[in-house]
């Protein structure tokens, strides 16, 4: 889960490789068909999906019904509203992980 500090940069960060990988895509398809046929290159194409599927299956949590601070919990990125307040840390209605907060992140210094 990404926490309220990190979201725009995370969202910018996940848009930019998700153009390239599909710029790649694009690019090499065609090529990859001519070098595989058309059965050999789906197969393959098949192959990444039912990869990416497990790795899903295994790796990948349950948060349907869970709260945001639920999932942070899971990955043990929360410090909690009260504390961080108390802290004078934080201001209302955000957290952050501990991990992130004795880290300087692109000229921000978040503790």
């Amino acid at each position: 889960m990404i926490t309220v500090v990190f979201s725009e940069l995370a969202s910018s960060i996940i848009t930019i490789i998700y153009w390239v990988l599909s710029f790649v895509a694009g690019k090499t398809f065609q090529d990859m068909g001519t070098l595989l046929g058309n059965d050999g290159l789906y197969w393959v194409c098949g192959g990444i999906c039912v990869l990416g599927s497990l790795f899903i299956l295994v790796f990948v949590p349950e948060t349907k019904g869970k709260s945001a601070e639920d999932i942070q919990k899971y990955f043990g990125y929360v410090q909690r509203e009260e504390e961080a307040e108390a802290d004078g840390q934080l201001s209302r209605h955000s957290t952050v992980s501990d991990t992130a907060k004795a880290s300087t992140n692109h000229g921000f210094q978040l503790s």
